[in-house]
């Protein structure tokens, strides 16, 4: 009888930069309930693990050259959907001494939204081997709102000396994760457009 276990478990799945995606995904519950119970110090660390395995399985990927389809997939969701759950937290729970303002979530939803979709419509109607080259801008983007996500935990782990010597630097934090946001979810949108423009043209 002839062994379907590679059909079930197919090489282009069970790749390292997949697991590590997965791995991403199932820390983002873990870190909802531990900062709902307010072990703000614990959630700080699964996020920045959250961060860590970001950087790691988009690098492994380029140097391993194992690029799967499940992986285009799930990366963009991964990271658009962790940003939007923690920046929800960060933005929505009440009792918080420090919260993200309510402009710079909308400003981050509605820019991760577009770009997730605009994704996703580049995967479903180019395939894999057409996906867009991220926006080095969109990098930025990113960079800046996982910091600003950090520094606001941190704030509320010791919001006292926050409040008293670090204020400006929340406020600077904020502007400088908005402009790039804002900016990086321009160009996302441009090219999201001259993509259709081409495609009605076919």
């Amino acid at each position: 009888m002839e062994n379907k276990s590679s059909d079930l478990l197919p090489s282009d799945i069970l790749t390292i930069p997949n697991l590590l995606t997965g791995l991403r995904i199932l820390l983002l519950p873990v870190f909802t309930i531990l900062f709902l119970k307010e072990k703000y110090k614990i959630s700080l660390v699964v996020f920045l693990i959250c961060g860590a395995s970001d950087f790691l399985d988009g690098y492994l990927a380029r140097r391993l050259n194992s690029r799967s389809r499940l992986g285009s997939y799930l990366d963009p969701v991964a990271d658009h959907g962790s940003v939007i759950l923690i920046y929800i937290m960060l933005t929505f729970s009440s009792g918080l001494p420090f919260q993200i303002p309510l402009a710079l979530f909308i400003l981050i939803a509605v820019r991760d939204l577009l770009v997730g979709v605009s994704e996703l419509g580049v995967l479903k109607f180019q395939g894999l081997d057409k996906t867009w080259d991220p926006i080095y801008s969109g990098k930025v983007a990113i960079n800046t709102q996982f910091i600003s996500a950090c520094v606001v935990v941190i704030a509320n782990i010791y919001p006292r000396f926050f409040r008293d010597n670090l204020n400006v630097m929340l406020v600077a934090v904020y502007i400088i994760t908005g402009v790039f946001t804002l900016y990086s979810g321009l160009q996302y949108l441009n090219r999201g457009l001259d993509f259709w423009r081409e495609r009605r043209k076919q």
